[in-house]
């Protein structure tokens, strides 16, 4: 079984990610640029925006989880993105970072909401006790 450690996302956490997250057609259809997704990253952590990394013993950084303390109409905190990197798909990092960002958010608020415009017909709502999100699911991702 994979190690899977979550922590704070780190300034040299971001150059990497950027190159890797702006690969997906879905980041792309949004237009977002390396240069783009550094800014937006940077921006978050000097603006006190809650980022975090999931590491594995084979890699590190490997996905990320970026949420606005008071993103979803200045209420609730707001899953701004969560991506893992391509290789490490289905390895559980994703998972390991949506239950991080949730411990997060019971620190601010009792919901953690997550929007995302309908691209695929799969769309699965997960609930706990203290959240309830809605997150699309995308092949390619």
């Amino acid at each position: 079984m994979r190690s899977i450690s979550v922590r704070p996302l780190i300034q040299d956490d971001i150059a990497p990610m950027a190159a890797w997250m702006v690969q997906y057609p879905l980041w792309a259809r949004y237009g977002l640029t390396e240069s783009r997704a550094r800014d937006i990253m940077e921006r978050g952590l000097a603006g006190g925006d809650v980022l975090l990394t999931a590491d594995t013993d084979e890699s590190a950084a490997c996905g990320f989880a970026y949420v606005l303390p008071r993103g979803a109409f200045a209420l609730s905190p707001y899953l701004r993105w969560l991506a893992v990197r391509q290789d490490m798909t289905g390895t559980g990092v994703g998972l390991a970072l949506l239950q991080a960002a949730e411990q997060e958010s019971i620190h601010t608020r009792a919901e953690l909401s997550c929007w995302r415009p309908t691209l695929t017909p799969a769309l699965s709502v997960f609930t706990s006790a203290t959240v309830i999100l809605a997150l699309a699911r995308y092949p390619t991702m």
